[in-house]
């Protein structure tokens, strides 16, 4: 069995994560967020000046392909690419509409060229 030790910083105690609790305008969409780093946790607990807990989890990942962006094979430009797959721009002024034409192209070319290929990992359960 290979396990990974996760954090998640909120301002309650959940003993089981559930999918879909999240707010959709997070970076990557609805999900329930953890990090590796007990630290990082705890800043996420308390971001409004209050008090919040640093939930742990054990997950068992035997069978599972884990994307880590920090392995050695990725750069800070495979993390950027992923989040601009998820994340949802709000293109409103005609300034804005002649530059996300003039980019469109070069955004598309940069993820296909750094974006990971998430058919390759399996999402799992906590």
């Amino acid at each position: 069995m290979s396990k990974l030790i996760l954090y998640h910083g909120s301002p309650e105690i959940i003993k089981t994560p559930m999918f879909g609790k999240g707010k959709s305008y997070n970076d990557y969409g609805k999900g329930f967020y953890c990090t590796e780093h007990l630290e990082l946790a705890k800043e996420w607990a308390c971001t409004e000046n209050t008090d919040g807990y640093a939930n742990k989890y054990e997950m068992d990942t035997t069978g599972l392909s884990v994307l880590n962006l920090s392995s050695d094979e990725y750069t800070i430009l495979h993390w950027l690419a992923l989040l601009m797959n998820y994340r949802k721009f709000r293109i409103s002024t005609p300034i804005m509409k002649r530059g996300a034409f003039r980019t469109g192209i070069r955004s598309a070319v940069y993820l296909y060229r750094y974006a990971p290929r998430q058919s390759d990992h399996r999402c799992a359960g906590l």
